[in-house]
C-alpha cells in the first residue's frame, strides 16, 4: 500500500493548480465579481473555529477523556477522609473546573474531514454573495448554494487528478509496472491499494487507475493516520472483498481468521511505503507490517553555498550547532519533520539512525528504488513458501509411506513383541518430530524452515 501525497506526487503543486481552478471557476460561472478572500483562506477560518466539526472522533475521544478524569476525580475524592471536608471539596471543585475549561483539539493541527470543509468553505463564499444582494434567504436559494458548492467541488476535484500526472515522482510508472507484473506463490496478482489522509484517488486518475486495487481515505474512518484505524479499514477491506482476499491464503491457515480478529494477524508480507515517518513507516511498524521510507519529494534541495564542503564551513557548523542545547524532544521532532536531516556526525546523529532503522525496513530516496526492493522480498518470501510446501509434501508423503509398510508388516504377521512395537512407535515419534510449529502462528512447519508460510515470522532451526 501507498500514501499518496509527498509520496507518489508531489503535494504542493497540485493542491495549487486545483485551488486556482477552483477560483476560477467561482469568479467565471458563479456570477461572483471579487472574492475578497480565496476558498483556502475561508477554509483556514472554519477549521479553527469548529475543529470538532472537522475532527469528531477526536473531539468525542478527548470528551470521554474528560469524563473519565472527571469520575476518577470525584472517586479518590469521595474514597478520602480528610480532616477539612469542605477545603477538599473546594480542591475537587478546583480540579474539575480545570478539566472542564481544558481547550478541546488544542493540539489538532489539520482536518480530517477534508471534502466537507472545502464544500462548507464554498457554500460560506456563495452565502455571503448572497446576502450582499438580499435582507434574507430562502429554502430554495439554500438548496441553489448546496448544488452549486457541490459542482464547485467537483471541478475542484477534477483539477487535483488532472494536475497529478504532471507532478509524480521520477518512474513512478515503471515501477508500479514492474510491481503489478509480480504474482504470489499461487500465481494470483499482488494486491496495490493506497492508504491516505487526502481525499484524492488514483484509481480515479486515467494515468493510475490500472495500478491500483483499492484506495482508503482518512476522512471516510473519521480520524487521520497514524491511527491505526485507518490502517484496519484497510486490512479490513482487502479481507472482505473476494477479488482481493488471496493474500491472506485462507485455506492454508491452521488459525483461521474472520473480520474480527484480521486487523491482528501478522502480516510482514504487507508492505506499506510512505514519506512521513511517523504516520506511515512507525504506524506499519505497529501493525506488524514491513514499510518502505520514501524521501525522495521532502529531501530539501541542496543549496548552492552548501555544494562545496571544506574544513572551515564544516568548523563553523560545528561550532554553530554546539552552541545549541538540545534534549531528547528536539530528537523526537527531528525524526518526524518532513525533510532530511542533517546533523554533525556524533552519538546524537548515530542514535537518529538507529531509530529510524528500527521502523524502517528500507529508506529510498529514489522512489524507483522501491520496486527493486519490494521485487526481492517478493522474491525471497516465494522461493520460501515453494521450498516449506514442498518440503512439507515430502514429509508427509515419506510418513504416509511409512505408515502403508508398517501396516503391512501387522497385516503379515500376527504377534509383535513389546519390544518391537516399542521401536515402532520410537520410529513413528522420530517421524512426527522431523516438522516443528511456528512461534509465532502455530503453523506446523518443515524442522529446517527459516520462516513461516502463512505469516513470515522468522523460526529457530536449532
Amino acid at each position: 500500500s501507498f500514501d499518496l501525497d509527498n509520496t507518489i506526487w508531489k503535494t504542493g503543486p497540485v493542491i495549487q493548480s486545483a485551488n486556482d481552478a477552483l477560483n476560477t471557476y467561482l469568479l467565471e460561472n458563479i456570477g461572483i465579481d471579487n472574492m475578497p478572500i480565496r476558498v483556502e483562506g475561508v477554509m483556514k477560518d472554519l477549521f479553527v473555529n469548529n475543529k470538532k466539526k472537522y475532527c469528531p472522533v477526536q473531539h468525542a475521544e478527548e470528551e470521554e477523556k474528560i469524563q473519565k478524569e472527571l469520575l476518577l476525580s470525584s472517586a479518590s475524592s469521595s474514597s478520602s477522609n480528610p480532616s477539612n471536608i469542605n477545603a477538599v471539596g473546594k480542591e475537587t471543585d478546583e480540579q474539575n473546573t480545570n478539566v472542564v475549561n481544558k481547550p478541546l483539539l488544542q493540539n489538532v493541527k489539520a482536518p480530517v474531514l477534508l471534502t466537507q470543509l472545502r464544500i462548507d468553505a464554498i457554500k460560506e463564499i456563495f452565502y455571503n454573495q448572497t446576502a450582499a444582494s438580499s435582507s434574507s434567504i430562502s429554502i430554495s436559494i439554500e438548496e441553489q448554494i448546496e448544488s452549486s458548492a457541490q459542482e464547485a467541488f467537483a471541478v475542484w476535484t477534477q483539477a487535483r487528478h488532472d494536475a497529478i500526472p504532471k507532478n509524480l515522482a521520477s518512474s513512478v510508472l515503471e515501477c508500479l509496472n514492474e510491481l503489478r507484473s509480480l504474482q504470489t506463490s499461487n500465481g494470483n496478482k499482488i494486491i496495490i491499494g493506497a492508504i491516505t489522509d487526502g481525499n484524492s484517488n488514483p484509481t480515479k486518475v486515467e494515468l493510475l487507475k490500472e495500478y491500483f486495487d483499492f484506495c482508503i481515505n482518512a476522512e471516510s474512518v473519521g480520524i487521520s493516520k497514524p491511527d491505526r484505524r485507518v490502517y484496519d479499514k484497510a486490512i479490513l477491506h482487502v479481507f472482505e472483498n473476494p477479488d482481493l482476499q488471496h493474500v491472506f491464503d485462507l485455506d492454508d491457515m491452521e488459525q483461521k481468521i474472520n473480520s474480527s480478529t484480521v486487523t491482528f494477524h501478522h502480516m510482514p508480507w504487507w508492505v506499506h511505503i510512505g514519506d512521513d515517518f511517523v504516520k506511515d513507516i512507525v504506524a506499519a511498524k505497529d501493525l506488524k507490517m514491513r514499510s518502505i521510507w520514501c524521501r525522495e519529494l521532502i529531501k530539501p534541495k541542496p543549496k548552492k553555498e552548501e555544494s562545496v564542503v571544506n574544513s572551515d564551513n564544516l568548523q563553523q557548523k560545528v561550532d554553530s550547532t554546539s552552541k545549541e542545547e538540545r534534549n531528547i524532544d528536539d530528537l523526537k521532532k527531528d525524526l518526524a519533520v518532513k525533510k532530511e536531516l542533517n546533523m554533525i556526525i556524533g552519538s546524537e546523529d548515530f542514535l537518529l539512525d538507529s531509530i529510524q532503522a528500527e521502523f524502517a525496513d528500507a529508506i529510498v530516496d529514489q522512489f524507483q528504488d522501491i520496486s527493486t526492493i519490494i521485487t526481492k522480498w517478493h522474491s525471497e518470501g516465494v522461493n520460501e513458501s515453494l521450498n516449506d510446501d514442498q518440503n512439507m509434501k515430502n514429509l508427509v508423503a515419506i510418513s504416509e509411506a511409512r505408515e502403508a509398510v508398517i501396516e503391512d508388516v501387522n497385516d503379515v504377521s500376527n504377534g509383535i513383541s513389546s519390544e518391537e512395537n516399542d521401536d515402532e512407535k520410537s520410529a513413528q515419534t522420530t517421524a512426527n518430530e522431523k516438522v516443528k510449529f511456528c512461534i509465532m502462528c502455530g503453523t506446523k512447519l518443515p524442522i529446517m524452515a527459516n520462516f513461516c508460510s502463512s505469516c513470515g515470522q522468522k523460526q529457530n532451526t536449532t
